[in-house]
């Protein structure tokens, strides 16, 4: 289904199985199906090409749990992978390690990522904060469950980085 690609419509979420194991699968949200199953529904009857490119993303600050709900939920955009990228790529610049709790209950636990002129919120669940850190910081490991130990507690041998009373972006 190449088309799909390219199709607005198109996008990767990242789910999680029965095993608690995360992945990342190709959706097509108009049918709100995988690829596969909504590829005889569409037959490109719906594809529409997107129409402008995608500009740069980049985080510009970190707020709190409660506050993130006045901004646009990076969670619901078609194109989350690329927000899940820019975060990655911050954490591990800036060397900010924190588990999934500080990312809920600390107040500059919540990436903003400015992107087209817009404000996101970067607001996961403390699960899926694990698998960003996880990736992040022991990507050579391939335990496919070693996101717990981010998501709730931090691993042995981490610690967590960043002052409580400072936002580590400013």
């Amino acid at each position: 289904m190449e088309y799909c690609k390219n199709c607005e419509y198109f996008n990767y979420k990242l789910l999680q199985n029965n095993s608690l194991r995360y992945y990342w699968s190709k959706n097509c949200f108009l049918f709100n199906s995988k690829l596969s199953q909504s590829k005889e529904k569409c037959k490109q009857n719906y594809f529409k090409v997107k129409s402008k490119k995608t500009g740069k993303m980049k985080v510009v600050d970190m707020i709190s749990w409660e506050d993130s709900k006045n901004y646009i939920s990076c969670d619901e955009q078609n194109n989350f992978k690329d927000f899940w990228k820019c975060v990655k790529n911050f954490l591990v610049d800036n060397n900010i390690k924190l588990n999934g709790s500080w990312h809920q209950n600390w107040e500059y636990g919540v990436p903003i990522i400015e992107h087209e002129g817009k404000l996101f919120a970067f607001a996961v669940s403390m699960r899926r904060w694990g698998k960003l850190m996880s990736e992040a910081f022991n990507s050579e490991d391939k335990n496919p469950l070693s996101y717990i130990d981010w998501a709730f507690y931090t691993p042995d041998g981490e610690c967590i980085t960043v002052d409580e009373y400072k936002n580590p972006v400013k």
